[in-house]
């Protein structure tokens, strides 16, 4: 399986309803949305349903500017003051000692998820930092229980030679794998388009890491885009419930004010988006789209009950459960190439039924259809680069 659930906050029995699926591998915790006693109780009930548990530090909130902060971090072991570039050795070693820490603390032993900090490129003085983290957490934990952390800010996929010129290094490391995180510049969701060029070098990257050298890698709040990381071949994607942990960005441990609920949507395959189920899914299904857009469970769901009464929580878990199946689906198909044609098909697909729904007079968010065809052109610049 490769899928990893991203927990947040409000969990309630996502976990437990997800898991029974049978396509979820793990979860990914999240020391800033839950005290340290909650989080172990957690843990617990994920060993009983027989997940992967893996703990996120999330040190790299200490190293943005401005500095991100987490009121949960404390009971953890781990809210530390401002990372810098020019850290010493020993600065280092406390910080993955405390990271150890509590991962013992909740009773994770198997992997160990290293600290980072955010690079804003793969050629800067922050660069050898994040490199050292990595080989500090490996020379304590050793090798085989160590998942490095990359955080990046997104311009840092402009450069091929710069990430080509970075994989030479870090492929040297004796670790198990990489988790690997993206920080998108705007969090509204669905989340805008990729720069095409920029995901290809993401994917690059991967299949670098993956296909090529056999690391394990998962490229965590990834949504639906991290398909294109199972088709370059990454081992695991994850992605949450919360649309804060659909897309990764310095914004969600900034201090907010809040604001409107977020809609609840309805995910349609064939599009490979997820609407808003009022004035969106609704629309599509009293027209001739309809058995081509919706599952027969999805038909026989609205036929009895209103879209206005679709629940936030049923259309989190929806999405989840179909992000997970595709996600293994996929996975299960052996060569790269293959998941790459696959893959490009069904985008093609979307994009024929996006320009035909809008021919016939329906309105949907344009975004939609402009991140399948970013993710579609991504897809033909990475075989290209790779010669698939």
């Amino acid at each position: 399986m490769s899928f990893y659930i991203q927990h947040g906050y409000g969990k309630g029995q996502k976990l437990q309803n997800l898991s029974g699926s049978g396509n979820v591998q793990g979860v990914i915790l999240s020391p800033s949305d839950e005290e340290l006693i909650a989080m172990k109780q957690t843990v617990a009930s994920c060993n009983d349903l027989r997940l992967r548990v893996l703990l996120d530090p999330q040190t790299y909130i200490y190293s943005a500017t401005p500095l991100g902060s987490a009121k949960r971090h404390a009971s953890h072991g781990l809210e530390f003051r401002k990372l810098h570039w020019s850290q010493e050795a020993s600065s280092i070693n406390r910080v993955v000692q405390a990271v150890e820490d509590a991962h013992i603390a909740l009773d994770i032993f198997d992997t160990l998820v290293a600290p980072t900090i955010l690079q804003p490129s793969f050629n800067d003085v922050w660069t050898p930092l994040a490199l050292q983290y990595a080989r500090a957490a490996s020379s304590l934990w050793g090798g085989p229980r160590t998942i490095v952390t990359v955080a990046i800010d997104q311009h840092a996929l402009d450069s091929w030679e710069s990430i080509n010129d970075w994989l030479d290094i870090i492929t040297t490391l004796d670790v198990r794998g990489f988790y690997v995180l993206v920080q998108r510049e705007r969090t509204t969701y669905p989340a805008q388009p990729w720069s095409p060029e920029r995901l290809a070098n993401l994917m690059r990257l991967i299949y670098t890491l993956g296909a090529v050298n056999g690391y394990e890698v998962i490229w965590g709040y990834s949504d639906i885009e991290g398909l294109l990381g199972i088709a370059a071949g990454a081992t695991g994607i994850a992605s949450g419930w919360n649309y804060g942990s659909r897309v990764f960005s310095m914004n969600k441990w900034y201090p907010s004010t809040g604001g409107r609920a977020p809609a609840s949507r309805v995910d349609i395959g064939p599009l490979l988006s997820p609407v808003r189920a009022v004035g969106e899914a609704d629309t599509l299904f009293e027209s001739e789209f309809r058995d081509r857009l919706f599952t027969a469970e999805q038909v026989s769901h609205f036929s009895a009950s209103s879209f206005v009464g679709w629940s936030r929580s049923n259309a989190q878990e929806e999405h989840l459960a179909k992000l997970s199946k595709r996600a293994n689906m996929l996975q299960s198909v052996p060569d790269i190439s293959a998941r790459v044609e696959f893959l490009v098909a069904k985008m093609a697909e979307a994009d024929s039924l996006f320009a035909e729904i809008s021919k016939n007079g329906k309105v949907l968010d344009p975004v939609y259809a402009r991140r399948t065809e970013s993710m579609r052109s991504a897809l033909e610049i990475f075989r290209v680069g790779e010669n698939l």
